[in-house]
């Protein structure tokens, strides 16, 4: 809150309510016996007290990650880089990368942990993952990000759907079509797929939401509605789906590897430097497959 300065983005952050993180507010400064925001109709600041409890507040956490660290070092899990990843990174990074990573690196060992983008976020604050590859954006100033790749996203259809004789899907053919939307645990989509329909000034007729890669395709094949799936989950269509690109300025999403600067183990720092050398030099070449 203090970094944010403002109830709505400091409890989207925390994956709280706004209620309930002005509720906390209210606790602390009942314990302390201070005010530690000033707030009105307009702005939110911090009180001197604020101020002086916001840098006692970062020293603390400072401390601790400099335990998690110094812990990790000594015991034996000193070069384990622990890595949280979407399936699509799986797919279509991943063959790619980690053979690269490893022959740069080959003292540190992976640990790897299949993740949402919501449960990568929460882990790396908890420092229970040291890198995660996921979907931005990331609003947390904590969390440093590196860019890995992009890639389109395109439309699934059922085959036995009105569109599928088309070789291409435009925004207008969308516009009286029933579309699959995602849960809150698959935001990286569900942003870049709003973001792109209001730039059409068009808003979708959302049906249903899916939690996942192979719940979304099931309910496109069972013809629930029209799927808007990234490139990679060409890899894994399930049989009855069909995908089509879209025919103007199609949507892309991006794949980040995102990490919590401080507290970072020398293994997870030398694993970022590696990553982030491969990137810089273009030698990832992520793999694709044309569209069915």
């Amino acid at each position: 809150m203090a970094d944010a300065l403002n109830f709505t983005r400091a409890a989207e952050r925390q994956h709280t309510s706004q209620p309930s993180l002005s509720q906390q507010i209210r606790a602390l400064e009942s314990e302390i016996g201070r005010k530690l925001f000033v707030r009105n109709s307009r702005s939110v600041k911090l009180t001197p007290a604020g101020v002086t409890f916001a840098e006692y507040a970062r020293r603390t956490l400072e401390i601790i990650d400099e335990g998690v660290v110094a812990a990790r070092a000594g015991g034996d899990e000193a070069n384990v880089v622990r890595i949280g990843f979407l399936i699509a990174a799986e797919i279509a990074l991943f063959p790619t990368l980690l053979p690269q990573v490893r022959a740069r690196v080959p003292r540190i060992d992976l640990s790897l942990s299949s993740m949402s983008s919501r449960q990568q976020l929460a882990a790396l604050r908890a420092h229970t993952i040291d890198v995660a590859f996921m979907r931005p954006p990331i609003n947390d100033p904590r969390i440093t990000t590196v860019s890995i790749f992009e890639e389109e996203i395109n439309v699934i259809l059922s085959r036995d759907h009105p569109l599928i004789g088309k070789t291409f899907i435009s925004i207008e053919d969308l516009r009286t079509e029933k579309i699959i939307g995602v849960t809150d645990n698959v935001p990286g989509l569900d942003h870049a797929v709003t973001q792109w329909f209001a730039r059409h000034d068009m808003k979708p007729q959302i049906v249903e939401h899916a939690d996942n890669v192979i719940e979304y395709m099931s309910m496109a094949r069972l013809g629930i509605g029209v799927g808007l799936l990234p490139t990679f989950a060409n890899h894994i269509l399930l049989d009855g789906l069909e995908t089509r690109p879209i025919a103007v300025s199609a949507p892309r999403i991006g794949m980040v590897m995102a990490f919590a600067a401080r507290g970072l183990s020398a293994a997870a720092h030398q694993f970022v430097d590696a990553v982030s050398a491969l990137v810089a030099d273009g030698r990832l070449n992520i793999s694709r497959r044309p569209a069915s």
